[in-house]
C-alpha cells in the first residue's frame, strides 16, 4: 500500500478548549500510539490518550492540575496493552506522580518509598512488565538529577549506582527487562551535558543486566571491545534482545566532537 500520513486531531479539552500534545510511545506493529494532551489556554486541563491506527484518539486517564502542569507520556510496550506516564511539573497526589496505564486497568498510581521526591517514568520493557525511570529532586526530566529506579510487577526498587555514582537515569529496556540502558554521573544535565566539559568529564554510560550495575566502557572492554580513546557517556537505546545499544559517545576533549555511538556485545 502507498505511504499514508495519519493525523489524529484532538479538536477540544474536558474544559472546551483547543488542546495540543504530543505522541511518543509505539507499539511493536506500529497501530497504536500513547501520548498526552493539554489545554492551551490555561493548562488547567490534560489527559493521556491512546491512539489506534484509524480511530479517534481515546482519553484513557484526565488530570485537573496547577497552571502548567501535564502528563507526559514515555514508552509503550510491544503489544500496545501498556504505557507509562508522568505529571510534570506540579502534582496530582503529592509527589508520587509515575503512573501506569494498561489496558486491565487503566492508569494506576506506582508507588514510590519516599514522599520527597517525584518519580518519573522513561522506559517499559518490551513485555511491559519493567518500567523504569529515576527520582528526582524536582519535578523535571530538563535539568535535574536523580537515582535510577525499577517497578517490576509494579513492585518498586532502586538499583544499584553504577560506579558508586551519585546519579544515575535509565533510559531504554530490552524486551524483559533483564537489560536496562542509560547514564550516571555527579552531575546530570540532561540537557547540556553533551556540550558542557565539566558535565562530560563526570557523566559516563551505564548498563544494568541481572540488577547488576556497570560502565558500559568497563563491560564492552571486559568483552573484548577495544574503546581505544572513545569514552560513552549516555546509552539512549538497547535492542530486543539486549545486545546492541546506541547512544553518544566522546573522545577526549578538544580533539573531537561527541559522535552517535553504536556497540553489539557478545552473548
Amino acid at each position: 500500500p502507498s505511504p499514508t500520513l495519519e493525523t489524529p486531531f484532538l479538536t477540544a479539552s474536558s474544559t472546551g478548549g483547543p488542546l495540543r500534545g504530543i505522541f511518543n510511545g509505539v507499539s511493536a506493529s506500529g497501530t497504536r500510539a500513547f501520548g498526552f494532551a493539554r489545554e492551551i489556554s490555561d493548562f488547567t486541563a490534560s489527559s493521556a490518550y491512546v491512539y489506534d491506527a484509524g480511530s479517534a484518539p481515546l482519553a484513557v486517564a484526565s488530570f485537573a492540575q496547577t497552571t502548567g502542569a501535564y502528563p507526559a507520556s514515555s514508552t509503550m510496550s510491544a503489544d500496545g496493552s501498556r504505557a507509562t506516564h508522568f505529571i510534570q511539573p506540579g502534582t496530582v497526589g503529592g509527589n508520587n506522580t509515575a503512573f501506569l496505564w494498561s489496558e486491565a486497568a487503566g492508569s494506576t498510581n506506582l508507588p514510590v518509598n519516599t514522599s520527597s521526591l517525584f518519580a518519573l517514568t522513561t522506559t517499559i520493557s518490551g513485555d511491559g512488565r519493567v518500567v523504569a525511570g529515576f527520582l528526582a529532586g524536582v519535578g523535571s526530566i530538563a535539568n535535574t538529577s536523580g537515582q535510577a529506579v525499577i517497578w517490576r510487577d509494579g513492585v518498586f526498587s532502586q538499583l544499584a549506582r553504577p560506579n558508586n555514582a551519585i546519579n544515575a537515569l535509565v533510559a531504554g529496556s530490552d524486551t524483559t527487562g533483564r537489560v536496562l540502558v542509560g547514564t550516571a554521573g555527579n552531575n546530570l544535565d540532561l540537557v547540556n551535558f553533551t556540550t558542557n566539559i565539566g558535565l562530560v568529564n563526570n557523566t559516563f554510560a551505564a548498563i544494568w543486566i541481572d540488577g547488576q550495575a556497570f560502565s558500559l566502557s568497563t563491560y564492552l572492554t571486559s568483552n573484548g571491545v577495544n574503546l581505544g580513546n572513545v569514552t560513552p557517556i549516555l546509552v539512549s537505546g538497547v535492542s530486543a534482545d539486549g545486545r546492541t545499544v546506541v547512544g553518544v559517545a566522546t573522545r577526549p576533549i578538544g580533539t573531537t566532537p561527541q559522535r552517535a555511538n553504536v556497540a553489539s556485545s557478545p552473548p
